[in-house]
């Protein structure tokens, strides 16, 4: 279960960076966090403080066959050990001026990695340098393969996911955030708790006040505070909640051009993805207890996705409250929904469908010809801002409601439930994952786009055999502002040209 375990540690990792750092920016900590709890990171830190990679077994232990008694020196081991100490008595002053000397004294050399082994297996009194190369050169040259187990960084890593995923789920948060301390991921030191509970035990207090009320301002500035706050009754009408401190709410609408206010749902929104994935995480694993790991992450991408989060988003209203000042903002979401009238907006929030890019929006790649498609003129799929601000919203409703999870559970999950009841009989897969799947040896490229350091064009090539056995390829190009954007709509405009013209 290490895969969904993988999303347990960005709740407490997440608050706790949240807080620590306030004067950091969204894309700065979620890097940062990225880091902490990567593979590679993980793998290094549980080596280092709880010397995890001696407690897993990923091999069979069969006595007849792969098992070694402890203490026990095989005879081809003594032998080997008795071979190189004689080398070594019987060696004398060496020169390196001939190939016959400088082979030798390659040979003498092993040799006494051998007996440093023999030591190391004797007495063990050799320092921790020496024990550690000893007992490499032991797994490397002495020991049968067989009798060895060998681990990468993504086992130490998973098995260290599923401890985490173990001590929330079993016994309680704070257990899991001590766990998180004891292997450096945070510093709560959070200490027993008299009533240990899964999501609502307090760590760290107080609450994060929103960023705006840290900022001083004249009367003129905090009276358009209060009328702008006023101006979103109708939000929490549509949510459901009503905020204690409606300044949360106003941050988590503001996006970074409205120069008015020196705040933007950009942090919170960084808090709200792994608020959201902690408790879809938390629903998917209690309600689903025969589901194996890839169908666990298969429901959890489809839900948290941005075309789910831009369909919430929708339903909402979320973006006709949004304060901002940026023209190319305006157009680009202008642009989106004008592909809808009333009613195609209605279905398309409704439509359980995870494809971002719209059918129209492709109708010119024909099997004799594919243009390169570039995203600032034509609008293809939804835009990421939707999403980032139904994230928004869950962090400011988070805080305002006092870190209580089971309050912020309670107001969103009306707006998932037709998407989860939906998907946790069937869970959907993306366009990326069914290309992938239907086809092999697909070529990816992204490459900076020419005399424009902040575009890339993103290509990829699939190829499919006819029925007379020739290979035709075909090759889609998208020009966007990001890698991922740009490789995400070749991915979309694949999987329409593959049901349009080649699934037949």
């Amino acid at each position: 279960s290490s895969g969904i375990n993988a999303e347990w540690p960005l709740r407490p990792g997440t608050l706790f960076y949240y807080r620590t750092m306030p004067s950091k920016h969204e894309g700065w900590l979620s890097k940062f966090r990225s880091q902490l709890i990567s593979n590679e990171n993980l793998a290094i830190r549980s080596s280092r403080t709880i010397r995890l990679p001696r407690y897993i077994f990923n091999k069979l232990v069969n006595p007849k066959e792969n098992w070694i008694p402890p203490c026990f020196i095989s005879s081809q081991v003594s032998e080997k050990i008795k071979t190189s100490h004689e080398m070594i008595r019987a060696s004398s002053e060496l020169s390196e001026e001939t190939t016959e000397d400088i082979k030798l004294q390659r040979q003498l050399q092993d040799a006494k990695s051998c007996c440093e082994v023999g030591d190391y297996l004797k007495t063990c009194d050799l320092n921790q340098e020496d024990s550690a190369n000893a007992l490499l050169k032991l797994c490397d040259d002495l020991i049968p393969d067989g009798h060895l187990q060998r681990l990468g960084t993504k086992d130490v890593a998973d098995s260290m996911e599923a401890l985490i995923g173990l001590a929330l789920s079993r016994y309680g948060y704070r257990k899991g955030v001590d766990l998180l301390d004891l292997i450096l991921i945070t510093t709560f030191q959070s200490g027993e708790g008299e009533h240990p509970d899964l999501f609502n035990d307090y760590i760290y207090e107080p609450i994060p006040e929103s960023q705006i009320k840290r900022q001083v301002g004249n009367d003129l500035w905090r009276a358009s505070l209060n009328l702008w706050c006023q101006s979103l009754d109708h939000v929490q009408a549509k949510l459901s909640y009503t905020f204690k401190e409606p300044l949360y709410l106003l941050e988590a609408l503001t996006h970074a051009s409205f120069s008015q206010i020196d705040a933007c749902y950009q942090r919170l929104e960084f808090l709200g993805d792994a608020v959201l994935d902690m408790l879809m995480v938390a629903h998917i694993y209690e309600n689903n207890p025969t589901y194996d790991q890839g169908e666990m992450t298969d429901l959890l991408a489809s839900l948290v996705c941005n075309t789910t989060l831009s369909k919430v988003c929708t339903t909402l209203n979320l973006h006709k409250a949004m304060l901002y000042d940026s023209a190319e903002l305006y157009n680009d979401l202008a642009r989106f929904y004008m592909n809808f009238d009333d009613d195609q907006l209605s279905r398309w929030c409704q439509d359980l469908s995870l494809e971002r890019v719209f059918v129209d929006a492709v109708d010119l790649d024909t099997m004799d010809e594919i243009p390169i498609m570039d995203l600032a003129s034509k609008v293809v799929q939804t835009p990421k801002i939707l999403g980032d601000l139904v994230e928004s919203i869950i962090g400011a409703i988070y805080l305002d409601s006092g870190e209580d999870m089971n309050q912020v559970w309670n107001v969103i999950w009306p707006w998932f439930q037709h998407f989860y009841d939906s998907y946790s009989s069937n869970p959907p897969k993306n366009p990326k994952a069914l290309v992938n799947e239907t086809y092999t040896g697909i070529k990816r490229d992204v490459v900076s786009y020419p005399g424009d350091q902040y575009k890339f064009i993103a290509s990829i090539t699939i190829a499919t055999r006819d029925k007379d056995d020739k290979l035709n390829t075909y090759q889609f190009r998208t020009i966007g502002r990001d890698r991922e954007t740009a490789m995400e709509v070749c991915y979309g405009r694949a999987w329409h040209f593959h049901k349009k013209y080649l699934s037949l």
